[in-house]
């Protein structure tokens, strides 16, 4: 409507130019985040795949509920809490593969690949994926800041980065109570 009512004005190009260039930046960061193919940045698949694996999920119920002293209504209700953001991320990571979401993920990263001239990684589809339209980005954005939410709330539990697999859990605690037992690093590599 703004753009109507200034007209064919420099000022009503420069609002365009200015919008396009907005929006383009916008997509650009939004698909960095889930971007399949980086080597060396954190992918949200692989954050949601980490982090809802059974031995994290359950080592961040055993660190809610110890902050209750493990027993008692208020350690079953942190414990359910984390059951509730689990879900909330696998209901937004499904919503992301199907439906009207998955049709703007798919628009706005074809959008990116012509953007960045990656012809060759718009995956091919049994159906065509439309184009990009003013608000898709928006709509991703909003359902990442709520999946974003809720993965910030289960890593503060765990105390590390995303970027640690569970294996080195492992190693870590080996190595933690090696220390505290007063083992040798030979001892522990045995």
């Amino acid at each position: 409507r703004l753009l109507e009512r200034l007209g064919e004005s420099f000022s009503t190009g420069a609002f365009i130019l200015i919008r396009d260039s907005l929006h383009k930046e916008v997509v650009l960061a939004l698909m960095r985040i889930w971007d399949k193919s980086t080597k060396n940045n954190l992918k949200m698949a692989e954050i949601i795949f980490n982090i809802t694996r059974p031995e994290v999920v359950a080592s961040i119920k055993r660190r809610r509920r110890g902050k209750y002293g493990d027993m008692g209504p208020d350690a079953d209700a942190a414990e359910a809490q984390v059951e509730r953001e689990i879900r909330w991320i696998k209901f937004i990571q499904n919503r992301i593969m199907r439906g009207s979401l998955r049709k703007s993920f798919n628009a706005l990263e074809k959008h990116r690949n012509e953007i960045l001239a990656h012809s060759t990684l718009v995956r091919s589809s049994a159906s065509e994926i439309r184009d990009v339209i003013y608000g898709d980005e928006r709509y991703l954005l909003r359902w990442s800041a709520i999946l974003s939410k809720n993965l910030n709330l289960l890593l503060d539990d765990l105390y590390t980065s995303p970027r640690i697999d569970f294996s080195n859990y492992k190693i870590i605690a080996k190595c933690f109570w090696g220390s505290v037992r007063a083992e040798t690093t030979e001892e522990l590599r045995a």
